[in-house]
């Protein structure tokens, strides 16, 4: 992938921390990125390129994706260990309980409703899930 490119021959090209992500996403306001490391989820803002909240640790195993709700008030992120959580943008606390399904799918890909009702993912060697979000 080539940097972007403006007008009098800038590049944008930055690096957000120094761990590998496996997956980033832009807040539908525009202000935020999030994303899944090893470790860690975490937010970041779009001005400063500075992390913006606390790291969010993940389940056994590593992240495989992060989604804002509509609102960007909301980080949803799933665990290659099959879990699913909900994350205070404010806070960096979580604010619903996890989704654990019993068959611990192994999430590829998700992305989140614009009514921010609904999380779709996909998995490595199974189907496309919608999982119900917000109040459990």
């Amino acid at each position: 992938m080539e940097p972007v490119h403006f007008p009098g021959g800038r590049q944008a090209h930055r690096q957000l921390g120094g761990a590998p992500v496996n997956s980033a996403v832009f807040s539908p306001n525009g202000k935020l990125i999030g994303t899944a490391g090893r470790s860690y989820f975490k937010i970041w803002s779009v001005a400063t390129q500075k992390q913006v909240s606390k790291n969010m640790p993940v389940g056994k195993f590593s992240a495989s994706g992060v989604g804002f709700t509509p609102d960007s008030k909301v980080l949803v992120t799933t665990d290659s260990d099959g879990t699913i959580a909900q994350w205070s943008v404010a806070t960096s606390e979580q604010v619903e309980p996890v989704i654990a399904p019993k068959d611990h799918p192994v999430f590829d890909v998700e992305a989140v409703s614009p009514d921010g009702k609904l999380l779709a993912t996909t998995q490595v060697d199974g189907p496309a899930r919608l999982w119900r979000l917000g109040k459990a």
